[in-house]
């Protein structure tokens, strides 16, 4: 007999006493029953966290073993450097001789343009006056031709006398025999003199005609002279403007040299640092392997846990089995109902419904998790009835991902009057009295999709959008227009075509094929949500194309496409988080606390560098 049925024997108790002790005892293990399902989803989420928590210290000890060898390596890079710093600087003392010596043998060819310059500037001179010399030596030479000019006619005329005075002697007879003979010698003399004249002029001309090449050598050999005199006159600029470069030179090179003597004195507080920073990435990694050892062993625990929490269970069971056959007046403490609806039942919201079951575990909610099977107007039909269901069994709250249509809208109000709570996720209608909207800011979502495209494009290329045509959803409008915002303010080309959100294989292949075929210059597609990330991703590695995808959301699936090299980026959200902190701020509402009207869960890049952080190779 059970001790607490002793002590009611022992001290007189009556029937009813005893009654109310069983109810009491079944109050408890039934309580205990649910203390064990609360542990249980404790237990798995803490096993959960423990392997998250694990493979992200793993990815950061294997990144600190790396950063530790990378430092040594870079050690040594810094010694090679300083080394190659010394012999830098060595050289730099060199050249600066060099220069020094160069400015010298600048200023000494200057010197030496200059005295040429002089010397020809008197070689001018001289030239100049034997050009004058010549040309007063032309002068007189024809002042003398024009006297043996007189001479020749002179003479020509004396000749003609003499041979006048012959012809009149003859005529005389014998009396001017003797005039005969003066006129003979005469005209004799008269001929001598003609033909000295001529042999005199002839000369002249010839001293003429040499004074005139003379002349003329003189006149070229000035324009030598002036030609000379310029080149002098550039050469010596010249010199000017290498011996100003050559004391920019040594003035730069004075610079570099007191540079280098700085570095040269930092390289030593270089090794000193790299020294330190080894030692702390030994320290780092020793620590990262110490609290992946704590992890496992929490793991451990957490696992012992859950087999203790199965045995408990097992255990409450067969008590509540006894106690099931013991007549007493008892009714069960009824569990909340809330309903957790998203817009699709898609692989983005499984995270969400996991978390979401995990927590109603433990916050004894009696929950239903509800997701229509596809997009459009049957979409809308199932979660519309699914709603009728909620209102018709009077559910006590609801968290929803509302499909943006008027019937889910005055059903949700409806709710709303009958006083169920409203948790919306995503969007909510302004109509609807709601308690809060837990999400993603989702314009801020589509700009840091927008960056992470600019990213991926580069310097150049265009983007391909697909912007939905049907079932417009608020979140994906929000996000393209954040995209498309941050493509205008940095000035990027983008295109877009109207597509459905939820495209079949043949629908995202032919609207794919049409956007690149008609804009060639697409170097870059940009997906607004994970339908369209995927379908993209399958394209690309159907058709080999190599063109960059960025997306919005990251699943398992996304994921694998990334690491296979067809998925750039993918700005992911918190959908985990959903499941749990939606049922943990409607608990709140139930103790009466009160709560933010909005809570943005934010978002965070997944890129091929640090996918190994949040997916398991």
């Amino acid at each position: 007999m059970p001790l607490w049925n002793k002590r009611a024997v022992s001290s007189g108790q009556t029937e009813e006493t005893y009654k109310e002790q069983l109810q009491s005892l079944k109050q408890t293990v039934n309580n205990l029953g649910l203390v064990s399902e609360q542990f249980e989803g404790a237990t798995e989420g803490l096993t959960e966290s423990s392997d998250k928590v694990g493979h992200g210290v793993q990815v950061l000890a294997e990144g600190a073993s790396r950063q530790e060898r990378d430092v040594l390596q870079c050690r040594k890079i810094a010694e090679e450097f300083t080394a190659k710093i010394t012999d830098m600087d060595q050289e730099t003392a060199t050249m600066q001789t060099q220069v020094q010596q160069m400015q010298q043998q600048s200023d000494l060819g200057r010197q030496r343009v200059e005295h040429l310059g002089k010397t020809q500037e008197k070689l001018k001179g001289s030239m100049d006056t034997i050009t004058e010399e010549i040309r007063t030596l032309l002068d007189k030479n024809a002042k003398i031709e024009s006297v043996t000019s007189v001479l020749y006619s002179i003479a020509k005329q004396t000749n003609l006398l003499s041979l006048n005075a012959s012809i009149e002697a003859a005529r005389a007879g014998e009396a001017g025999r003797g005039f005969a003979h003066v006129a003979y010698e005469v005209r004799k003399l008269s001929e001598e003199c003609h033909k000295a004249s001529q042999s005199i002029n002839a000369s002249i001309q010839e001293i003429i005609g040499s004074l005139s090449k003379l002349k003329e050598i003189m006149e070229e050999s000035d324009a030598v002279f002036e030609a000379q005199k310029t080149a002098v006159g550039d050469t010596i600029s010249s010199f000017e403007n290498i011996n100003h470069s050559v004391k920019e030179l040594a003035e730069a090179q004075f610079f570099f040299t007191e540079r280098m003597d700085e570095v040269n004195g930092k390289k030593e507080e270089l090794l000193e640092v790299m020294e330190s920073i080894a030692t702390i990435s030994s320290q780092a990694s020793a620590s990262s392997e110490n609290v992946a050892g704590i992890t496992a062993e929490q793991k451990q625990n957490a696992s012992l846990m859950g087999h203790v929490s199965e045995r408990l269970n097992s255990e409450l069971n067969q008590l509540n089995e006894i106690l099931a056959n013991i007549p007493v007046d008892y009714a069960p403490v009824q569990r909340r109902k809330i309903a957790m609806v998203w817009d699709l039942d898609d692989p983005f919201w499984y995270p969400a419904t996991k978390q979401a079951y995990r927590t109603a575990k433990i916050l004894n909610f009696d929950i239903t998790v509800f997701a229509p099977k596809g997009r459009g107007e049957a979409g809308t039909l199932e979660m519309v009835h699914f709603l009728k269901k909620v209102l018709e069994e009077r559910y006590d709250g609801i968290c929803i991902s509302p499909i943006a249509d008027l019937r889910v809208e005055k059903l949700l109000q409806k709710m709303a009057e009958k006083g169920v709570e409203v948790i919306f996720i995503l969007s909510a209608f302004d109509s609807v009295p709601y308690r809060t909207l837990i999400g993603t800011d989702s314009y801020q979502c589509g700009r840091s999709t927008g960056e992470a495209v600019r990213e991926a494009l580069g310097a150049d290329g265009a983007v391909g959008i697909i912007k939905w045509k049907d079932n417009l959803i608020e979140t994906v409008e929000d996000r393209y227009h954040g995209v498309v915002d941050v493509l205008k303010e940095n000035r990027i080309p983008y295109y877009d075509m109207t597509g459905p959100g939820e495209p079949t294989a043949e629908e995202a292949t032919k609207l794919t094929d049409r956007l690149l075929t008609e804009h060639p210059d697409i170097s870059v597609l940009c997906a607004t949500n994970v339908g369209w990330g995927l379908a993209f991703a399958r394209y690309l590695k159907s058709k080999g194309k190599k063109v960059k995808l960025v997306t919005v959301d990251f699943t398992d699936e996304v994921g694998e496409f990334m690491k296979a090299g067809y998925v750039d980026a993918a700005i992911a959200q918190r959908p985990e988080s959903w499941g749990s902190m939606t049922l943990e701020k409607i608990e709140a509402v139930f103790e009466g606390q009160s709560i933010p009207k909005t809570i943005d869960t934010g978002t965070y890049p997944v890129t091929p560098a640090n996918i190994r952080i949040y997916v398991k190779d």
